[in-house]
């Protein structure tokens, strides 16, 4: 059987984000995640679908949703050629699981992070970053119908995502404490440098910073990960597309996940972080610092093992026969080609380039080099953030703002990074009152998103009007719940 073509294609890819496969949890009461425990059991899980999708409990609808993702995020890339093409194959792909009344759609986003992921409404979010990797059609299926799996399904609404919701929420709540106690020390290191005393307590706020905005992000229990892969690949097979095309992105995870792990910085960071937590009572009590320990620990899942899952499955339930043996380039080449998402792609890759040099301290090329690459994506919001942060970053704040300002006037989407960006500068610069208004603005453009609520409530605080910071925290604190928590701790920052 021809199953062991695990090609590196290039891809640096990320299906799984290292903080949601919590050990230990309670398995999915699901039919097709039995299947996946039971080794000997010959029922493909394709063949046990519903032929009908029930919508998630959690769905807050498909606009609601697309409003959401812009305010949390860099916002969405529309290119209509791109968008009707991956839709396409998630219609082939809908066809072949004879699932109906399914619903979302793939969306492009402007985030450089090597990520996919779905939503509980079904809208599935790939990011540019990682298209640009794709080697052909099977692999950019791979993707979708990995993420579609996932929501067919069922998984949003499992006890699991709930648990894990709950645990990193306050180990969120954790990090957030420290982030808002110590933003005026970290207000008063950009201003003058870090003053004897200080460099304890900023290194522990650049540590929360992490934990709270980049180690945690909404994923999936191992064995539905393994459940989607295997759905993903019957979905795969099913629409005509080569298999290999998941073992493929499989194969390369693994390379990212051990390349990731062999620096001796991410296990310094895990040592602090579990440091940190250990002192903290409630970590202890919500199970925030399991969630560190698997994080940093031997329970990460193998994706050698996701590996030979998948070829077993493969070796159990088809024929070569059955399965396609070359990979459809044609169509994903011509897609690759267009001008204006190639021009489009260049000047992210140029900003994520100048984000890197930025995070290396290289102000002055990291401003170079976003200047040179930005090109024609200057009014989309990721170019224009990495452009306002290294004019920031060498002091020309008017510039960044009328780069930030620009990117909000003229771009079609909108992203809420970017008026948060903008917000922090305006009050770094004795214009709070203003950024609390444009924070406002932000959360009326995106359909009153709560991801934006917290920073007005900042903002109202810093403007020195408590009390309507104290209101606005309340009403967060009953209308949204998620954040009450976010809410509360701005607010209590007098």
């Amino acid at each position: 059987m021809k199953r062991c073509l695990l090609q590196a294609c290039g891809l640096v890819f990320k299906l799984v984000v290292v903080g949601a496969l919590l050990s230990g949890c309670q398995s999915v009461q699901n039919t097709a995640q039995k299947l996946v425990e039971h080794d000997g059991d010959n029922v493909r899980l394709i063949n046990r679908l519903t032929p009908v999708q029930v919508p998630s409990k959690l769905a807050v609808g498909l606009e609601r949703d697309l409003m959401n993702k812009r305010a949390d995020s860099y916002g969405l890339i529309a290119v209509p050629e791109i968008s009707n093409y991956l839709n396409g194959i998630r219609d082939r792909l809908l066809k072949a699981s004879g699932v109906a009344n399914v619903a979302g759609r793939v969306y492009v986003a402007a985030d450089p992070t090597l990520n996919a992921m779905t939503t509980p409404d079904g809208n599935i979010f790939i990011n540019w970053s990682l298209l640009h990797y794709l080697g052909n059609e099977d692999e950019v299926a791979a993707v979708i119908a990995h993420e579609l799996a996932h929501n067919l399904l069922g998984h949003a609404d499992s006890n699991v995502y709930g648990q894990y919701v709950q645990k990193t929420r306050w180990l969120h709540r954790f990090g957030l404490e420290i982030v808002v106690k110590n933003r005026d020390l970290a207000a008063n290191y950009l201003q003058k440098g870090v003053r004897k005393g200080e460099v304890s307590q900023l290194k522990d706020l650049q540590l929360a910073t992490m934990l709270a905005t980049k180690v945690i992000s909404p994923s999936w229990q191992r064995t539905q990960e393994r459940a989607a892969d295997l759905l993903g690949v019957d979905l795969l097979i099913a629409a005509g597309y080569n298999p290999d095309g998941m073992l493929n992105l499989l194969s390369v995870l693994k390379q990212n996940e051990d390349n990731n792990r062999k620096g001796p910085d991410w296990n310094v960071l895990g040592k602090q972080l579990m440091a940190i937590a250990q002192g903290d009572n409630r970590m202890k009590l919500y199970g925030g610092i399991g969630v560190l320990e698997m994080i940093w620990g031997h329970d990460h899942p193998d994706a050698e093992v996701r590996i030979d899952e998948i070829q077993s499955y493969l070796f159990r339930h088809y024929d070569d026969s059955q399965l396609a043996t070359s990979y459809q380039k044609s169509n994903w080449e011509k897609v690759r080609r267009n001008t204006t998402f190639r021009k489009m792609l260049v000047a992210y890759e140029g900003a994520l380039a100048a984000h890197k040099l930025l995070e290396l301290g290289q102000v002055e090329a990291a401003y170079r080099k976003s200047m040179a690459t930005v090109g024609a994506a200057r009014n989309q919001a990721y170019p224009a953030f990495i452009l306002a942060l290294s004019l920031d970053a060498m002091g020309q704040h008017r510039e960044a703002q009328l780069a930030l300002k620009q990117a909000l006037d003229r771009g079609q989407e909108g992203s809420g990074k970017v008026y948060d960006k903008l917000a922090q500068i305006l009050a770094n610069n004795g214009k709070p009152k203003e950024a609390a208004q444009l924070m406002n603005t932000g959360y009326e453009r995106f359909g009153r998103a709560p991801q934006m609520v917290p920073a007005i409530v900042r903002y109202q605080r810093m403007s020195g009007d408590g009390k309507r910071a104290g209101e606005i925290a309340r009403q967060c604190a009953l209308k949204y719940p998620d954040f009450s928590d976010h809410c509360m701790a701005e607010a209590d920052q007098s």
